[in-house]
This record gives structure tokens, C-alpha cells and sequence, in this order.
């Protein structure tokens, strides 16, 4: 596919949590070939972290820009490994120009067979988590420099799901990313308002990534019938939405679907 999208954030600094793979990886790549640092979270693998990183570095090797490819230790539900995490983005970068959070579970489970601990788990890492970053990155854009009439900007990886649920047994991952498209729309105001920094959402729906194989032949043959474009999107795909999100001047509280015309 011919590439017609092009970035030049040179000088910046972009944190992608979750961007070992998947949408995440395929943003901190398409991010490193657009000149642009990028530090994501570690996975609890050190062989996929390395993966990552060695993937990473490859684009911006592509690119021919010697760039910062840096993944850095993250316990996403510990509030002090998240600390510690975006405390070292500032000491390593001084400043955090983007924040793309991707981190979530999707345990597609029947719906007879799903626990209070499931559930708990789930909005634990899709909503909780999400909140412990936006408050951390937050304490470092609050500080910095207004261009372009804010002091940069966050995306949160939600879902379509949140809006389009499909099917039961992913309840518990729908309901969660309801949440977060309305956390969204609820820290908007005081994020934009009162520190100028932009928040938005990217909604993808269905996306060529690991975590869709689990979904039954049928039922997905069932949902691509459903999609004008008649196939899932790229990873790709999605992060080059999701960059020109993060460059949209005139732009906040602003929730855009990336679904192929799902009907």
C-alpha cells in the first residue's frame, strides 16, 4: 500500500503505553519513522520488550533518523511503578510532547461462566489503569510550554465496542470501554480549560490483532458481513489515525470511530 500520510514531529517526545505489540506497536513504529522519541511500557516479557524495541528502532532506522527507542519497567496497576515510570520519561526527555494509551483486556468468556473477579479485572486494567496514566502525564504537561495552544496532547486507544457491542460474552471489555470513552468527554474540561492540555479518543473496531482470534469463525464471518469495507483494518491502519489525532491543531474532546462503515 502506497504511503500518502507523512509526520515530522522532530524534537518530541511520545509515550505509547502498551506499544510492545498490536495497535500500540504498530503507533510507536509508524512514530519512530516520523522522527519523532518514543518510550513505551515494557512488557512483563523481556523477549516481546526486546522484540518491540528492536522493531521500533528498525523504523526509525528506515527512516534514517537517529531517534530515542527506550521501553521502560511499568506496572500498570501499581501506582508508584507508574510514578516511577513517567518520573524517568521527564528525567530521560524533560518534557512529554504525546501520550497514546493503549493498555486493556479483553477475556471474551461465556457470560454464564464470568466472575466478579473477571469483571473487577477488567475495568481494573481498562479503566483504572487508564487513570492512573492520564493523571501522571498530566503532571508533566501542565508544566510545559504552550505551542500551538496547548501543551500537547493525549489519545486514548478506546473501542467501537463501547458504543456497538456485539455479543455477550465480551460484556465485561464493552461496558469498560463505555467507561472509558466517558472519561474522555469527563476530563476534558479541566484538562483543556484549565492546562491546556488536549484529550481524545480513537475508537477502532474490528482490528487484525491477536486478541480478535479468539472470536468464533462464524461470528466473525457474521461481523465483516456488517463492515462496508468487508475485512478488519490493519494495526497500521489505526496508528496512522491515531497520529494525525495527535496533530489535529483545533482539536479536543473529540471521539472518532475507525470502523471500515460497520452498519
Amino acid at each position: 500500500m502506497k504511503q500518502r500520510i507523512n509526520f515530522d514531529f522532530s524534537g518530541t517526545t511520545t509515550v505509547v503505553t502498551g506499544g510492545s505489540s498490536g495497535i500500540g506497536l504498530a503507533t510507536a513504529e509508524l512514530i519512530a519513522k516520523s522522527w519523532w522519541d518514543v518510550i513505551v511500557t515494557a512488557s512483563r516479557s523481556e523477549e516481546k520488550t526486546q522484540k518491540a524495541v528492536e522493531n521500533i528502532s528498525k523504523a526509525a532506522n528506515e527512516a534514517w533518523k537517529n531517534i530515542l527507542v527506550k521501553a521502560l519497567p511499568y506496572k500498570a496497576e501499581d501506582e508508584i511503578s507508574v510514578k516511577e515510570f513517567f518520573n524517568e520519561v521527564k528525567k530521560i526527555s524533560n518534557r512529554l510532547d504525546f501520550l497514546v494509551h493503549g493498555i486493556w483486556i479483553s477475556p471474551d468468556t461465556d457470560f454464564d461462566k464470568q466472575t466478579a473477579t473477571l469483571w473487577n479485572q477488567v475495568f481494573a486494567t481498562n479503566v483504572t489503569w487508564t487513570f492512573l496514566a492520564l493523571k501522571n502525564a498530566k503532571d508533566i504537561m501542565k508544566t510545559q510550554d504552550i505551542i500551538d495552544e496547548v501543551r500537547w496532547r493525549i489519545v486514548l486507544i478506546t473501542s467501537t465496542n463501547g458504543v456497538d457491542s456485539y455479543g455477550i460474552f465480551s460484556a465485561p471489555y464493552d461496558a469498560s470501554k463505555a467507561a472509558m470513552i466517558n472519561m474522555v468527554r469527563n476530563i476534558w474540561e479541566d484538562f483543556h480549560k484549565n492546562h491546556q492540555i488536549a484529550v481524545n479518543g480513537i475508537w477502532p473496531g474490528w482490528i487484525a490483532t491477536e486478541m480478535n482470534n479468539s472470536v468464533p469463525a462464524e461470528e466473525m464471518n457474521a461481523e465483516m458481513e456488517k463492515v462496508w469495507s468487508k475485512r478488519m483494518a490493519t494495526p497500521e491502519e489505526i496508528a496512522k489515525n491515531i497520529l494525525a489525532y495527535l496533530t489535529l491543531p483545533y482539536n479536543s474532546w473529540r471521539d472518532h470511530m475507525v470502523d471500515g462503515g460497520y452498519r
